[in-house]
């Protein structure tokens, strides 16, 4: 992973930059075209933006960056094509200064031709509104731009101080090979795989600056102040040079215009309102940064046939400088993505058994069993992964078992999967066998897999640009299964009859330990069947109750699991708190009742009496099992006057007697009743959960 911090520490420099950073350029090769100037029209307003001054303001005005006002299009990350005017400079009248745009345009060459009507068209550049931000945007010149310098191509008689700073880039190197970017063509539009990069002084006015002799075209000077190579931190310039020529064989010497070699060599003219498109040379790969500035001289002269004043009283006006940051070497879209799966065939052997080196064969994980990791890495180019590797993080609760590749080695200790160069288009796979380690039941394990390539700089191994690196990730997840279980709780049993009334008390109290004396208890009850039960604090130990709406039945509940719960209020701290401080679990079982079978009726003696007759009513109880000790009778009445309601119910004291005598007034009596049996142990039984209704109606 220390490529990958690497390639961090390029984009902290690029940060850094004063103004704007750029980062690098992208070509596919083909041929260069001549390197000349192409006139564009200062005051045109193109399709797309305000890309040329406006009638209100003398002075142009760079492109809005992406996303911005007046621009619609999403930033780029890489720039693969296109001509970038990427020294693209303008005037900035509230600073008095000469800068360079921070988010340079696109331009596109129109050839010379015909219109709609025939009549004939001047070629021109069209510029649009940038894609871009140097600060963010890396500029990518590609491997495939690589050649070697021969006789046929630059020949060293013509080209020689570009071959001298070949051999200090690669001394000793067999083959001279160097990255050219072809000139921008000035005769047709790119092909769409193809990019140049040009000095542009197109938003600047002709008629502000002249030369510093103030004679011929006006022009500006962009200086190279500077140039090193931050791949391999090392502060000693890296070789780049540009040439103002064709790209086919020149008949004489040819002199650079920029030289890192030769800081001589520095200074590139540009003539206002025009682009200058060179011709790049890098004798090495890797990520270079530029700082640069730019040199103007105002016209003076204060008669213009325009009536506007000079743009600055100084005869000579110098921009900051500004750094730029261009990678040179392999551009690649490297991909990573993993799977995992139980392994086995899912066969049995001759003792019905899983075939136990493979894996299982229900398709779940256990510990001790194996999982399939499959890791798949591939290349979708332009360039070649070089020195692909895949970081393969295995998660703490598998164990690497086996691996195989037949592509590049897998190493274990590291988790690094060497996969070697991976070309465009292409794919390797890589497969693991990991044990399942004890304990991970039910735990989610992730595998990660993460891929990069490496360029060899200069002895150094550089982190490969990546087209994007929204793909180089990849995670999957299996979980073993797992095995239901709760944990053991300290349990106190308590019990009832099936028909224990509301009220009655589940065993004896529940102690608790509290030893600040000032604190107010607080319990709860949980687990299925709560509900039936209440719980309340007697003297500082829990008292469990059953609740009004409690309804027992031993056959369909014989016991209920509770957890008793108590919190004090407060946290260790004195803090208000409420969560749970301790938690205890109850068992309370339900008595078996042997009477099911019992029954309770109650009839009159007289269903019709007349007034003042006497009616009894008689309780028989029916199908008692053996043993029982006494029966105790609870009765009530409600009597109602003709014409009026009925009363409230009076209850009576319980009482052994089975009958219940009444004389009967002008009116209507109901009389209900409710038995109680107590078994061989002094326990109570309801024989009836509602009582028994019986009503007798005074006639004539």
């Amino acid at each position: 992973m220390t490529q990958k911090r690497m390639q961090f520490s390029v984009f902290a420099v690029a940060a850094l930059a004063i103004v704007a950073v750029a980062a690098v350029v992208l070509l596919a090769g083909g041929a260069s075209a001549q390197a000349t100037a192409a006139t564009v029209s200062p005051d045109v307003i193109d399709e797309g933006g305000p890309l040329r001054p406006m009638a209100s303001s003398h002075y142009a005005t760079p492109e809005p960056c992406p996303e911005e006002a007046g621009n619609a299009n999403v930033l780029k990350e890489v720039v693969d094509s296109g001509h970038i005017a990427l020294f693209d400079v303008y005037w900035n009248p509230d600073e008095k200064e000469l800068t360079n745009n921070p988010c340079p345009p696109t331009v596109e060459h129109v050839p010379a031709g015909v219109n709609s009507n025939g009549a004939p068209t001047q070629p021109r550049d069209d510029r649009s509104a940038s894609s871009i931000n140097i600060e963010q945007t890396i500029i990518h010149i590609r491997d495939s731009a690589k050649i070697e310098l021969s006789a046929s191509n630059y020949p060293e008689v013509h080209y020689d101080e570009l071959w001298a700073a070949d051999r200090l880039a690669d001394p000793g190197a067999a083959t001279p090979e160097v990255w050219v970017l072809p000139a921008c063509p000035d005769d047709s539009n790119l092909a769409a795989d193809e990019l140049c990069l040009s000095f542009s002084a197109t938003l600047l006015d002709p008629a502000d600056w002249t030369t510093a002799t103030g004679s011929g075209d006006p022009t500006v000077e962009f200086l190279l102040d500077h140039v090193h190579q931050v791949d391999i931190d090392r502060q000693d310039q890296r070789y780049v040079l540009t040439y103002d020529v064709p790209a086919s064989v020149p008949s004489s010497d040819q002199d650079p215009i920029w030289n890192t070699a030769d800081l001589d060599d520095n200074k590139t003219a540009v003539v206002v309102g025009t682009y200058e498109r060179p011709t790049w040379f890098f004798t090495s790969p890797g990520t270079y940064e530029f700082q640069t500035h730019v040199n103007g001289h105002p016209n003076q002269d204060k008669n213009r046939p325009d009536g506007h004043d000079p743009v600055s009283s100084e005869t000579s006006v110098t921009g900051d400088v500004r750094e730029y940051i261009l990678h040179v070497g392999l551009l690649a879209d490297l991909s990573v993505g993993v799977t995992a799966e139980p392994a086995g065939d899912g066969t049995l052997d001759s003792n019905s058994q899983c075939d136990g080196n493979d894996g299982n064969c229900d398709g779940n994980l256990d510990p001790g069993e194996k999982v399939e990791i499959t890791v798949t890495a591939g290349n979708a180019g332009p360039d070649k992964g070089e020195n692909t590797k895949v970081d393969v993080v295995l998660p703490v609760g598998l164990t690497h078992h086996s691996a195989t590749t037949v592509t590049g080695s897998y190493d274990p200790n590291t988790g690094v999967w060497s996969v070697g160069d991976l070309e465009e288009d292409g794919t390797a796979i890589l497969n693991i066998a990991a044990t399942v380690n004890v304990g991970t039941r039910g735990h989610v394990q992730e595998i990660t897999a993460n891929i990069y390539a490496t360029e060899h700089i200069q002895s150094t191994d550089v982190v490969e640009l990546d087209r994007s690196l929204d793909n180089n990730v990849a995670h999957v997840t299996i979980t073993p299964v797992a095995i239901p279980n709760d944990s053991p709780l300290f349990e106190v049993t308590g019990s009832i009859p099936e028909n224990a009334l509301a009220g009655s008390e589940v065993g004896d109290p529940i102690s608790v330990r509290e030893s600040d004396t000032n604190d107010t208890l607080t319990f709860g009850l949980e687990g299925d069947g709560a509900d039936q039960f209440e719980v309340s604090e007697v003297d500082g130990s829990a008292q469990i109750t059953v609740a009004n709406a409690a309804d027992f039945d031993h056959d369909a509940n014989p016991s209920y699991d509770l957890t008793l719960t108590v919190s004090d209020g407060k946290d260790d701290f004195g803090n208000d708190d409420d969560e749970i401080d301790n938690r205890i679990g109850v068992r309370v079982d339900i008595g078996a009742f042997a009477w099911d079978l019992v029954t309770l009726t109650l009839a009159p003696d007289n269903a019709n009496p007349t007034n003042s007759s006497e009616v009894t009513w008689t309780a028989q109880i029916g199908n008692l099992p053996d043993g029982y000790r006494e029966i105790l009778y609870h009765w009530s009445e409600s009597f109602q006057e003709t014409g009026s309601s009925y009363s409230p119910w009076d209850n009576f004291a319980s009482t052994d007697d089975n009958t219940y005598g009444r004389i009967f007034a002008d009116g209507t009596v109901k009389v209900r009743v409710r038995a109680q049996v107590q078994d061989a142990d002094g326990d109570f039984h309801n024989v009836a959960w509602h009582w028994v209704h019986s009503e007798a109606t005074w006639g004539p």
